[in-house]
Parts: C-alpha cells; sequence; structure tokens
C-alpha cells in the first residue's frame, strides 16, 4: 500500500487495543485520559495500524514520514518507535510493538476504523490487505464497544476447528492457572558477606559452592578480589585473591570453574584496564589484553570458554561498544555498532546454551533498556522499552527468561522477563535495593546485591553564622531533593515511605511535612517552585511515561500540562511565571529545552530553545539568559533569549552533576567533584567571574540527582547526604 491510499484510509478516527485514535486533533483517547501525538508518533502509529500484523521494515516507514515532510534518522527511529510503544503498551494484555527478529517492526493489537459517513451504522464490513492474517472492521461509532465482544466471536469460531489438541492444552492452562494463583514462594535472604564498607560484583562457581567477589572499604579505595567457599565443611573460609596495590573489579568464573577472569584498573579513578586470567590451583596470573577505556566494569565469558565480552570505547567520543575477545589468541572484534549520541552497549551476558547475548543500551544514566542479539548473527532485537536505569541482568536456567533489576518506583527490584519480551513480573523477593543479579547456570544458586541507603536532608548557613549542619527531618529516612521556596523557608523535597516517590513540603512555622503530591500509580522525580511561591511544577511517572503537572503549593488537585510520547524532565519556571522550561525529546532524538505556557491545555503550543542539547535549566530573574547544563558534557551554558546566541559559563561541572547547581540574582552555586572524593559546594560570581568554595559536606554528594538548594536571601544552603551506604552479597536458592 503506498503513502497516499494510506493516509486517505486512516484520516478518520480509529481504534487500537483500548485506545481512540483522533488524527485530527492530533491526540488518542482510553477513557478519561488523553495523550497528545506529535506527528512522528502519529504517522507511525497510522501506517503500522494499516499494516497490523505485517512485519514493516525501518526503510520503509523511514520512507512514509519523509513523504510526509517529517525528517527522522535511521539512528533516530528505534528511539522514535520505542516511545510510541511504552505510551500503548500499559499491561501485559495491551498493544504494543514488537521487533522482529530482522529488525522489522509490527503493531500487534485489535484494531478498528471508523466510518463518519455512516456514523451510526452497526453494521460491519471486512476487508483483507495483502500478507495479514486477521480481519480489520470498519465499524460505526454506535458499534465501537461491541467490536471487542465480535472479535472475540470471531476468535472463537476459528478455535473449534483446531480439534482436540485445545482440549489438552485447556487442561494444561487450568493447571498452570491454579499453580500460578497459589501464594507466591517469597525467598527470605539472609547476607552471605558482611564485610565493613562494599561487597560488589558477586559471582558464582559453575556448581554454586564458590562466591567471588569484589571488596573495599570505601569508594576512593582500590576493591581487592575476595574468594569464600559455600560448602558446609569451609562456610566460614574467605581468602584473597588479589592485594590493593591495584583496583579490581568483576570476577567472571571460566565456565570449567578452573580460572577467574577479572578487570585490573591502576586505581578508582581509572577507566583504563587489563584483563587477567588468575589460575585457581596455581595461584599464577597472566595478563590476557587491555581494556581500553571501559566506563563500565564488565565481563563475560561464553559458555564454550573461548571468548570473553566487554564494552570499551574504541574510538574517543564515540559511545561504548561490545568486544568480543578469543582468549586463546587475543583476537578482538566488535560486536554491536550502537547509534551516536549515547552512552553506549555495556553489561552483556551470555544463555546458558551460548547462542544468544543479552546487554544494556544506555541512552544516559537513566534511560536503559535491554537487547538480545544471536551470537552468530548480526542482528539485534529490543526486549524492554523502560527507558529506566537497569543494574545488571542474568539468564534463567531454561534459558527462556532474563532476570534483570529494574527502578519501577522508589527503589531497584528483580523483575523476570520472557525472552520475547512480551511479560515481565517482579521476582519474589522481599528485599530493598536488589540488583547486580547472577545465576549460576550448574546449579540453583542466585546471587545478588543489596545496596540499602539512607539519605537525609542537612541545613548549613553560608553567612557564616554557624559552619555545622543541622539535620532536618530526622524521622524522614528517605528525603531528598530538597527545594527551597523563593519567597520563604518552606521547602520542597522527595521521600519515598513505600514503594513510590512521593512530594512532600516542610514548613519551619508549623514544624512539621505534609504530603502535596501522592498516589499509589504516581512516581514524583522533581518539583520546582513558581517565582511568586504559589504553584509547583513536578515530573510525575506515571502509566509507564514523564509528564509535567501543575499543583498549588498548599496542596490540591494536579493538572497534567502535558500527555506526550517523548516524556519529559527536569522543569523550571520563566522568571515572570507565565512558561515553564524543561528538556524532552520531542520529535528529535537528542535532548534539548523546550518551554510551554504554564497552564493546563496549551501543550501544542511549545516552543524549543535549545539546539546544541539541554538537560536542566534555570532562567534568569531578568528573563534574558537560560542558564543550562548538557547530557554527559562537561560544563555549564546560557543562551540568550531574545538574541539567540549561546556561550559556555563553567567548563568544571562534571556531568554526573548536571543537576547539582543553582541560579541565584548574583551567581550558581554548583557541587564540585574531585579526585580526592570530597564534593565541596562552589559559588561562581557572574559580575567577577570568580569562583569560591562556600561549604564541604562531610560526605560525597549524590549524583544525577538535585541535592542542593539555596535559600530566597542566600543564608543557608540544604543539601542531601546519603548516611547509610553499604552492600552486601545475597545468595539463595531459586529452584
Amino acid at each position: 500500500m503506498n503513502t497516499v491510499s494510506f493516509l486517505s484510509l486512516t484520516r478518520q478516527p480509529f481504534r487500537v487495543g483500548p485506545w481512540q485514535v483522533v488524527p485530527s486533533q492530533q491526540h488518542m483517547l482510553r477513557g478519561n485520559q488523553k495523550r497528545t501525538l506529535d506527528a512522528p508518533h502519529l504517522l507511525l502509529l497510522r501506517y503500522l495500524a494499516v499494516q497490523e500484523e505485517t512485519a514493516t521494515p525501518p526503510a520503509t516507514l523511514l520512507e512514509v514520514l519523509r513523504e510526509q515532510q517529517v525528517q527522522i534518522t535511521p539512528a533516530a527511529l528505534p528511539a522514535l518507535v520505542a516511545s510510541l510503544h511504552q505510551a500503548l503498551h500499559l499491561t501485559d494484555t495491551d498493544p504494543w510493538i514488537e521487533t522482529t527478529s530482522d529488525g522489522h517492526y509490527r503493531l500487534v493489537a485489535d484494531i478498528a476504523f471508523y466510518d463518519h459517513v455512516s456514523r451510526h451504522a452497526t453494521q460491519q464490513t471486512s476487508f483483507k490487505l495483502k500478507g495479514q492474517k486477521r480481519r480489520f472492521h470498519r465499524v460505526g461509532e454506535q458499534a465501537y464497544s461491541e467490536s471487542r465482544q465480535e472479535a472475540a466471536r470471531v476468535g472463537r469460531r476459528r478455535k473449534r476447528i483446531v480439534g482436540a489438541g485445545i482440549l489438552v492444552a485447556a487442561l494444561v492452562l487450568l493447571l498452570l492457572f491454579r499453580a500460578n494463583n497459589q501464594p507466591p514462594v517469597v525467598f527470605e535472604a539472609p547476607p552471605s558477606t558482611d564485610f565493613p564498607g562494599y561487597e560488589t560484583d558477586g559471582a558464582l562457581s559453575p556448581d554454586g559452592n564458590h562466591l567471588a567477589f569484589a571488596h573495599q572499604q570505601n569508594p576512593q579505595h582500590n576493591a581487592q578480589l575476595l574468594l569464600k567457599s559455600l560448602t558446609n565443611n569451609e562456610q566460614q573460609q574467605t581468602q584473597p585473591l588479589t592485594n590493593n596495590e591495584q583496583h579490581h573489579r568483576n570476577p567472571t568464573w571460566s565456565p570449567d570453574g578452573k580460572q577467574l577472569a577479572f578487570l585490573r584498573f591502576p586505581n578508582t579513578q581509572s577507566n583504563s584496564c587489563h584483563i587477567v586470567l588468575l589460575d585457581l590451583d596455581a595461584r599464577t596470573e597472566q595478563t590476557l589484553a587491555p581494556c581500553g577505556e571501559k566506563p563500565v566494569p564488565d565481563l563475560a565469558w561464553s559458555p564454550d570458554g573461548t571468548t570473553l565480552v566487554f564494552s570499551a570505547v574504541t574510538v574517543a567520543g564515540a559511545p561504548s561498544q561490545l568486544v568480543a575477545l578469543t582468549v586463546a589468541t587475543g583476537e578482538r572484534r566488535g560486536l554491536t555498532e550502537p547509534p551516536g549520541g549515547i552512552l553506549g552497549d555495556t553489561d552483556p551476558s551470555f544463555s546458558p546454551d551460548g547462542r544468544w547475548l543479552a546487554f544494556t543500551r544506555q541512552v544516559h544514566p537513566q534511560d536503559n533498556d535491554l537487547f538480545l542479539m544471536p551470537v552468530t548473527a548480526d542482528s539485534i532485537h529490543r526486549l524492554t522499552y523502560h527507558e529506566q536505569p537497569i543494574r545488571g541482568h542474568t539468564w534463567m536456567r531454561d534459558g527462556n527468561h532474563l532476570l534483570f533489576a529494574f527502578r519501577d518506583q522508589a527503589r531497584y527490584e528483580l523483575w523476570q522477563l520472557r525472552l520475547d519480551g512480551s511479560r515481565s513480573r517482579p521476582f519474589p523477593l522481599d528485599d530493598v535495593e536488589t540488583t547486580y543479579p547472577r545465576l549460576a547456570y550448574g546449579s540453583a544458586r542466585l546471587v545478588y546485591l543489596r545496596q540499602p541507603t539512607r539519605s537525609r536532608i542537612w541545613q548549613v548557613a553560608l553567612d557564616g553564622s554557624d559552619s555545622v549542619p543541622t539535620l532536618l527531618l530526622p524521622d524522614v529516612a528517605n528525603a531528598q531533593q530538597p527545594a527551597f521556596s523563593p519567597v520563604d523557608d518552606r521547602f520542597l523535597f522527595l521521600t519515598s515511605p513505600s514503594r513510590r516517590q512521593e512530594l512532600w513540603l516542610f514548613s519551619p512555622e508549623q514544624e512539621q511535612a505534609t504530603p502535596i503530591a501522592t498516589a499509589p500509580d504516581l512516581r514524583v522525580t522533581l518539583a520546582r517552585w513558581s517565582p511568586d511561591g504559589s504553584q509547583v511544577v513536578y515530573i510525575g511517572r506515571k502509566e509507564g511515561q514523564y509528564d509535567l503537572f501543575l499543583i498549588p503549593a498548599t496542596g490540591g488537585t494536579p493538572q497534567a500540562l502535558t500527555a506526550s510520547l517523548r516524556g519529559e524532565i527536569a522543569p523550571s519556571w520563566s522568571s515572570d511565571g507565565r512558561e515553564i522550561y524543561y528538556s524532552s525529546r520531542r520529535r528529535i532524538s537528542t535532548w534539548e529545552i523546550w518551554r510551554i505556557p504554564a497552564a493546563p491545555g496549551f501543550e501544542e503550543e511549545e516552543e524549543r530553545v535549545t539546539f546544541n542539547g539541554g538537560r536542566v535549566s534555570f532562567a534568569d530573574a531578568t528573563g534574558t539568559w537560560l542558564y543550562y547544563t548538557k547530557f554527559e558534557e562537561t560544563g555549564l551554558w546560557r543562551r540568550n533569549l531574545a538574541k539567540g546566541f549561546e556561550e559556555q559559563v563553567l567548563t568544571t561541572l562534571d556531568p554526573a552533576d548536571s543537576g547539582n547547581w543553582v541560579l541565584t540574582r548574583q551567581g550558581i552555586y554548583f557541587v564540585q567533584r574531585l579526585p580526592d572524593g570530597t564534593t565541596p559546594v562552589l559559588f561562581f560570581d557572574l559580575a567577577s567571574e570568580t569562583t569560591t568554595t562556600v561549604f564541604t559536606p562531610p560526605q560525597p554528594l549524590p549524583t544525577h540527582t538535585s541535592s542542593i538548594s539555596v535559600s530566597h536571601d542566600q543564608r543557608y544552603l540544604l543539601f542531601t547526604q546519603t548516611d547509610l551506604a553499604e552492600s552486601d552479597l545475597i545468595i539463595l536458592d531459586v529452584d
């Protein structure tokens, strides 16, 4: 079908699963939910709806978009498809877009087209398009609620011709249903390591009888590799495998259990490493090969013992790619070619039969998803569309599921994922902050990392009256991201009293904190005050996507400002309070700063502000400049809003601290990350262009968040301190 006939067919409204799509108004409806569709998403959805179960190659989709004057690069198409998938896929039974093994895209959903010529018709006419397996139904609007029942009746008629095999399958499914509806088994897991400091990189021997892991006293000390026996007669024996003269990470067992491969760095500050082999019987080492620059300490050994796979930056400034190293010869070859503008591919793991390689693709530290590729073919299949941090994954013993650590609400949990990516569910484990699972395929043992944390908010005087920090909200164990009011001493903060993350307000006059934005299905990620202190804009993650919400500072009913498929982050206000700035990948594949009116119903009036990247932004009090950071770029910039030119203001702000800064009338408070691990708060005076240190927190400030705030009169500094940060390895039997 050519583009012209496709557009004429889908000019009228149509239904995709539970969503009613209205092309003329560029939105889709589901009950009282409404989501706006920009031009690329609308065109993509319309075309895939017509094609239905026919897999469409990327080149065809790009051609369709280009014919409609929508310019999308091949590298940006997967992100466009992923964001549309995320908007449609609400539960395991809702529609979703799958990627075939050859990289084509297919919409899997019940689809109906509405006939506006006969608005009240109830008669259905069906037609087929070449290569399609199911019928489309053209229905009148009164027949909308009946279309799903009719589709079910058609399906039942087809199933009758299958015969007695269905009865057998039904009996099996009944047994499985009864089994699955039994009370879930919740694993209890006492710590298997309990050293002072941090234990990480747990790796079980193939038979599950030994645990190799890294241990360090604190993040500034080099990590040492240790080996612990898990057999009954040697339960307490732990012996060192390396010394602390260098930094060691990620021990990985050979399939026969006789060797360990690991990474050796000069120190904790270096990304340059070597792969080392350790013979466990002779205790002799062999330096196998250099790793190049490794931003992530990962390493995987193929089940046949011939190959080690790791991630590395092979070209300066390019994303990291997966590299295969032949153990016997030292020969290496690249396995993946990630698109530009992202962090790259990391964390490989082989399936138990060695046929598949799963890995994580990182757009940025808070935007990861799982991908799958066959070892013998050059094709990649996307498994998840969470666009959330993923902290480790491992294959289950059946080779049909992955177990991965995913931050669904306010904490990391282990989730099980089917190999085809169609379904995921929480792993039955009642634990907190569980990450980096690894399974011993020769046994039923699983090791994972438990990382309990406790963050609290502290206050320190900036006027010199008191240099000793004061703990605020002592009874709130997980308070973070404080934000002072621009007119008084109240401040907002985030907390996670349960699995979700909520927005609270603390009032010094009332000496209490009260919730502002909280709901069972809501996760708040960042909040900012309006200039007059009367309203708050925040980012809420609801139904799998991030949107802007507006709420009175005293609490009340939130109003959605956006419902786009791309998602928004890091909101802030214009100096007059009439507009809201935010970062998004709307219509394009890069993160830029956009702005919209600060009222519901004006999302279509969005305006792009930056053109060379933008993440966290603040407008100055005069409305002349917009200050902002960029993804994975060191520094801070500002743009003249009237004249349009950009200039760099700070050159030392680390990308990990792109949200750790505050703009005032006089200058910029920002976090400096030093080689010794300290994180002093500095002040850059805009008039004199000089920098001074104002305060050094006792412990390093968190990364990739907004952990500081300055009062309206610049007398006080709020900062988030991680008071409890440790890690232990947990081992349990999962079969």
